[in-house]
């Protein structure tokens, strides 16, 4: 049953899980490895490498930055495993990426699907709504 391991530097992506459980509820296959300014980059390689393999190698992965230290490690990851990575990391992608987690497996648009709704959510309310 494949599982979201969210990457981000720092806590933030700690937080970013309990904010889902107020809106898409269960969280438990959502998973959080934060990188810390005193970790090195084998550091955090091998415990991201440890927590993959602790969720049988059957992650998709988000994170936080694209080209940052977070992204790469999981990009070297996942095209050793072939797994998918993820990065802009958002309230909203998380919250479409729970809810297609099963979907994922059978259907490989559905990546797409789920980073275009997350793309969708990002607006000048404002100026959508009111027109100013």
């Amino acid at each position: 049953m494949k599982k979201i391991l969210i990457l981000t530097h720092g806590e933030w992506g700690k937080h970013l899980i309990e904010s889902a459980k107020m809106i898409v509820g269960n969280t438990d296959r959502v998973h959080f490895l934060p990188l810390y300014p005193q970790e090195t980059l084998n550091e955090f390689t091998e415990k991201v490498e440890k927590k993959v393999k602790e969720l049988d190698n059957d992650v998709i992965f988000l994170t936080d930055i694209s080209g940052g230290t977070t992204s790469n490690v999981a990009m070297k990851i996942a095209y050793q495993n072939n797994q998918k990575v993820i990065s802009g990391l958002s309230a909203p992608l998380l919250f479409e990426t729970i809810n297609a987690l099963d979907e994922i497996d059978t259907n490989g648009e559905i990546i797409n699907e789920v980073i275009e709704e997350a793309k969708n959510n990002c607006k000048d309310l404002l100026k959508e709504i009111l027109g100013k």
